[in-house]
């Protein structure tokens, strides 16, 4: 592995399977789309002025094992090996982090904050043996309430910085199934961050994989009772605005849909960020090859009304 200082932190596959840092085409595309989308989730709830920015991960691919590791200096590597896109969203992002009182934070420490988040969320589905969004009970708090005492079905506590709480409500355990997928009985899964000097990590075996697939992810059809061209009004919960691609995420029933407003700008739903919704609109399954069987059901909406404006949140006392 690269430098601890020169890296923010990675995803990696190590094993018997990978020994030469060869994986399948398949798996690691598929890994990789998981490790962004999920990345640009955990950081546009840290970070919500980001949301409408389409975040394209920045990785550098390393052998000797199977590795992606995010370079410590993004914005020169963003500067000098991307295009024009990166180049501006480099720019707008750096300039939103300065109007929003982040002017000394750079970008590679919102990556980091954002991995730092993807890494908690393994733990805590190792901890309680499931990956699918619950309701947290029975909680202890230490540190001037800074950290969340989360106890499992066994009795013991994993202690949890407090501002990963609003992540793991808001997150679906449909992000994480890409990454999760290319795990194998010869091939463990590691997510690692640097917290300043040191790799904080987290390993996923063969054998933990079904704390994030569960037969219902694993359906061919996602929602097959949702059927192309039906009109439906769907409950669920906005958790991105994506100016670039002109999209929502919506969470419904624990998975993740993209949906697009069936005119105008989706600047004018900016108010329903992070709140539960009534989303309006016909079910579009339209697939690559202009066909109607698009296994992943999107949403052509032609309204979205904010039905809680509040939630049940933990008492946060000093969120990051």
């Amino acid at each position: 592995m690269s430098d601890v200082n020169s890296i923010v932190g990675y995803i990696r596959y190590k094993g018997k399977s990978v020994e030469d840092g060869l994986i399948d085409a398949k798996s690691a595309g598929e890994a990789l789309i998981s490790f962004n989308d999920t990345l640009s989730h955990t950081i546009s709830i840290q970070y919500p002025f980001l949301s409408d920015l389409e975040i394209s991960t920045p990785v550098l691919i390393q052998k000797g094992s199977w590795e992606a590791l995010i370079p410590n200096s993004i914005e020169a590597w963003l500067g000098t090996a991307t295009g024009l896109a990166c180049t501006t969203y480099l720019t707008t992002a750096v300039k939103k982090l300065a109007e929003n009182g982040f002017k000394d934070k750079k970008l590679g420490d919102v990556f980091r904050d954002g991995l730092e988040a993807v890494l908690w969320l393994v733990r805590m589905a190792k901890h309680l043996g499931t990956s699918a969004q619950r309701k947290l009970e029975n909680l202890s708090w230490r540190n001037n309430n800074d950290q969340v005492g989360i106890r499992n079905n066994n009795g013991e506590i994993l202690w949890v910085p407090v501002w990963v709480i609003k992540i793991y409500e808001h997150t679906s355990e449909s992000l994480l199934i890409g990454m999760i997928k290319a795990i194998g009985d010869e091939r463990t899964m590691y997510i690692g961050v640097r917290i300043e000097d040191r790799i904080e990590e987290v390993a996923v075996k063969e054998n933990e994989k079904r704390f994030f697939i569960t037969e219902k992810v694993e359906e061919d059809i996602l929602f097959p009772e949702l059927t192309h061209g039906q009109r439906v009004t769907l409950e669920g919960y906005v958790t991105r605005g994506t100016e670039t691609s002109n999209s929502i995420g919506f969470r419904y029933r624990d998975h993740i849909l993209t949906c697009y407003p069936s005119s105008g700008n989706i600047k004018r739903f900016k108010k329903n960020l992070f709140l539960v919704c009534n989303l309006f609109g016909v079910i579009s399954r339209t697939d690559k090859f202009g066909g109607a069987s698009d296994p992943r059901p999107k949403i052509i909406f032609d309204d979205l009304v904010v039905i809680e404006k509040t939630s049940d949140e933990l008492p946060f006392e000093n969120e990051k």
